[in-house]
């Protein structure tokens, strides 16, 4: 079962991945989607910033070094099937 800072970090990433993959959002509003994109960026970093002591050692590795895609997949890794089952992606993993 993953904790509320692992879920709040997991459905943060999947954000800035959607927006990432958005082209056709960035090719209507270049500035408007950079502004979004920086935003979820600094989620994220603010997110990184207060994991707690007991974080998993690789989950604070991945973030640190901005290895997001990796910490993404752990964090899925972690999910219980009831969990993986009842998620609802904003990117489309």
């Amino acid at each position: 079962m993953t904790t509320t800072y692992e879920t709040q970090i997991r459905d943060a990433l999947d954000v800035l991945f959607g927006l990432m993959q958005d082209r056709a959002a960035f090719e209507r509003d270049r500035e408007g989607q950079s502004r979004h994109l920086g935003e979820q960026l600094q989620l994220v970093e603010r997110l990184t910033s207060e994991l707690p002591d007991d974080a998993p050692d690789m989950l604070r590795h991945f973030l640190e070094k901005r290895s997001y895609t990796k910490a993404f997949e752990l964090l899925m890794d972690q999910m219980s099937p009831e969990e993986r089952a009842a998620w609802k992606p904003a990117c489309g993993h």
